[in-house]
């Protein structure tokens, strides 16, 4: 029996989780896995039938695209039916070995080990009188019982690869050397980048006030340091000239004694601006909002 194949490769899909498991694409063709993973370039397949393109695979992980449920319901039930590859002859009855067993006891209370019956048990053995049914019928029933048994499992254990995937896709968006964790580092980077920023630009707009008033206040400093010299020299030269005539006898003295008159010098003792301290300097308060931008 024959089951779907893919069609770039030509090899039959597998209904499990191995390489071949049939996958989605976007324009709805469907591809093997492994096919889809030679495919796949920059987180993209363009597809090899139609040239659709299907995006957004993340980390380039074909695992991510959607399963063909329907295609793998299929094949189960194809597989189901292939493999029921049996003798559906019934055996020979162990108590009367010249019959064959055709039949079963389906009494509900019926103590007998071996439930398999013929007739000449039917009618004169141990299930005489027993409620019987055809060993195929039976057989079945039981058949589809347990195919049905083996679906639901299959369904369970679908659910657990897809929750399987969406923890792996969790797990990988962690990892230090994968994309989602570069994305969310980089996004760091910038943020505190503009901390930065804001901050420089406020350092570089006080030390510039600091430069302005450090320059106005030099000038006035200079210009009273010129007065103040200026004035020592002045007054050095007239003490100077006092002391030399001190010099001269009592008697010189006396006859120069109407030049005896104080300086007419105007002192000029100006308060010069107070020391340059801290609090000179008015440090802003940098507040940051959500965004990292900041307001002063």
């Amino acid at each position: 029996m024959s089951f779907p194949k893919c069609g770039i490769c030509s090899f039959e899909y597998s209904d499990e989780t191995g390489h071949r498991v049939p996958r989605t694409l976007k324009c709805s063709h469907t591809v093997c896995s492994s096919c889809a993973g030679k495919l796949v370039e920059n987180c993209a397949i363009e597809c090899p039938l139609c040239r659709g393109i299907t995006s957004d695979i993340v980390n380039n992980d074909v695992g991510t695209l959607q399963k063909n449920f329907g295609l793998l319901d299929f094949m189960r039930n194809l597989k189901v039916e292939s493999d029921v590859v049996y003798v559906n002859s019934p055996p020979q009855c162990k108590t009367h070995s010249y019959n064959l067993a055709e039949f079963v006891c389906i009494k509900s209370d019926c103590t007998a080990e071996d439930k398999l019956m013929c007739r000449t048990c039917e009618e004169f053995g141990k299930h005489k009188g027993h409620q019987k049914g055809l060993l195929v019928e039976e057989g079945m029933k039981i058949r589809k019982k347990v195919g049905e048994l083996i679906n639901e499992t299959k369904s369970q254990k679908e659910l657990i690869e897809t929750h399987l995937e969406k923890i792996k896709s969790v797990q990988d968006s962690y990892a230090s050397n994968g994309d989602n964790y570069k994305m969310v580092v980089n996004g760091v980077n910038l943020h505190f980048e503009s901390i930065r920023r804001i901050v420089d630009e406020a350092e570089e707009k006080v030390l510039q006030a600091l430069r302005d008033k450090s320059e106005s206040a030099t000038d006035k400093v200079d210009q009273l340091v010129s007065n103040d010299e200026f004035d020592i020299v002045v007054l050095n030269e007239y003490i100077e000239k006092m002391n030399q005539l001190l010099l001269n006898p009592d008697s010189e003295l006396i006859g120069k004694n109407p030049s005896l008159q104080r300086t007419n010098f105007n002192l000029r003792i100006i308060e010069p601006p107070k020391p340059l301290t801290e609090n000179d300097v008015l440090l802003p308060t940098i507040t940051l909002n959500e965004t990292g931008s900041g307001q002063q």
